[in-house]
């Protein structure tokens, strides 16, 4: 029976609540398959590298609660690749979500509903400031040329610079545990190190991937 909350809601916040109910199912040791799931699949191979060698691989398997990894195949990771270790990490941790996000659970965002979840960006530390490290994830929209669910960082600077969307692509792992998808390309905003100040022209969803400015 539905919650009788979920009825004065909106729908955008009745679904939202919806995820981070469904999302915080306790589960153990959700990281400790990562690395084996990723070597399963060669295309995500410079992903799986860059986790290890952030240390972001230690931060997934060191937790007992599930999570969701938004993977980006070999040609997508072509932004961080001049970037410090550093940055290719803040980076990356915006595309470990808190919680599980199946395609079944992302499938019920109708146009125009969203929700905000939290990354791995905001923890362990849990000391990011207000806003930073939060993903977005949206239904598809096709009148704002997003015809597929959607991720994008939220945080500081709206009203400036270019945020780099990622757009479901498929499933690549489901258990209790965790959940791997693939995701067009690598998330990014004003606010994270080595991202583009404005729009360089090369942005855009030809390839899965999309630039929006504000």
């Amino acid at each position: 029976m539905a919650s009788p909350v979920a009825g004065v809601l909106s729908a955008k916040h009745a679904l939202a609540v919806l995820l981070l109910i469904l999302g915080s199912y306790p589960a153990c040791h959700a990281g400790e398959n990562v690395t084996a799931i990723l070597a399963g699949h060669p295309e995500l191979g410079e992903f799986g590298s860059l986790l290890a060698s952030t240390g972001l691989t230690l931060d997934i398997m060191g937790r007992i609660d599930p999570l969701t990894v938004l993977a980006v195949d070999n040609d997508g990771m072509a932004p961080l690749r001049n970037m410090p270790r550093e940055a290719i990490r803040q980076h990356l941790s915006l595309h470990v979500l808190l919680g599980l996000y199946d395609p079944d659970m992302l499938g019920r965002l109708l146009p125009g509903e969203s929700a905000e979840l939290t990354t791995l960006f905001q923890r362990p530390s849990g000391d990011a400031p207000r806003g930073v490290g939060i993903v977005e994830v949206s239904g598809p929209d096709p009148v704002d040329r997003y015809p597929r669910v959607s991720f994008v960082p939220g945080g500081p600077g709206v009203g400036s610079g270019v945020w780099r969307l990622a757009f479901f692509v498929k499933s690549v792992y489901e258990d209790p545990n965790m959940v791997v998808l693939q995701v067009s390309a690598t998330m990014s905003a004003p606010w994270l190190p080595g991202s583009p100040a404005r729009r360089d022209g090369s942005g855009g969803d030809a390839a899965g991937s999309g630039a929006k400015k504000n």
